[in-house]
Order: structure tokens, then C-alpha cells, then sequence
């Protein structure tokens, strides 16, 4: 396991994927409009995908325990095209208790989050 998490599940990830299984498109909305459609390497490169999130996540996991894990964004749209992939990895590699892994129901929960961290590093001072 080498790389950057997000060379492999961000928008590079999914641009990397879609080539490499020749589709038309190297957007995640265009791979999630072609996974919906039923296209086989799309699903392929959204189990792909998913693998390499569940690498990633379990080692969050495995180093910190966390209660659960919430994934927001665009890329939460696909969740049905990657989950089982994903959860299949982090079972394979982890070596503590499984962690519940859920779709933040909030819109632009990056920018919530970014601003609850502000007002805590404000309130600390």
C-alpha cells in the first residue's frame, strides 16, 4: 500500500479510474450516472474505488478507534456503486472491533465542519 489516500479515491482517483477501464466520461458525476445506467466497468471501477476507501479508512480506524465514521459530498451519491467493497476491506484488515460507517445527511457538512473547528480554536484562546 502506497500513494496519497486522495491520488486513489479523490477526483484524481476517479479520473485514474475511469480510464483505466476505457469509459467515456472522468467525472464522478459521469461515473455515478453510468454506474446508475447499470454499465458494468463503472460499477467495476466503484467496487475499485471502494477498495481503496476501505484501505484508507481502516487505517483510521485501526489507529484510532473512532466511535463511527460519517463521509459527506458528492462522492456519498455512489455509496450503494462502493460500500460492499468497502466494507469487505476494512473487515479483511482490521484488527479491532468493526466501526459503523455512514452518509452525513447535512449539505455542505466539509464547510459546517470547517467552521465548528474555527469556533473551537476561537473559544480555546
Amino acid at each position: 500500500n502506497s500513494g496519497c489516500f486522495e491520488e486513489y479515491v479523490g477526483k484524481k482517483g476517479i479520473a485514474w479510474l475511469a480510464r483505466k477501464y476505457d469509459l467515456p466520461t472522468t467525472d464522478g458525476y459521469g461515473l455515478y450516472t453510468l454506474a446508475k445506467r447499470g454499465n458494468i466497468k463503472a460499477l467495476r471501477a466503484w467496487r475499485e474505488m471502494g477498495k481503496y476507501l476501505g484501505i484508507g479508512l481502516v487505517n483510521v480506524i485501526n489507529s484510532y478507534d473512532p466511535d463511527v465514521i460519517i463521509l459527506g459530498g458528492k462522492i456519498s451519491r455512489a455509496w450503494k456503486f462502493f460500500s460492499l467493497s468497502m466494507r469487505k476491506e476494512i473487515l479483511k484488515r482490521s484488527f479491532i472491533r468493526p466501526c459503523p460507517i455512514r452518509i452525513s445527511s447535512l449539505k455542505n457538512s466539509a464547510i459546517i465542519g470547517s467552521a465548528m473547528l474555527a469556533k473551537q480554536a476561537l473559544t480555546k484562546q
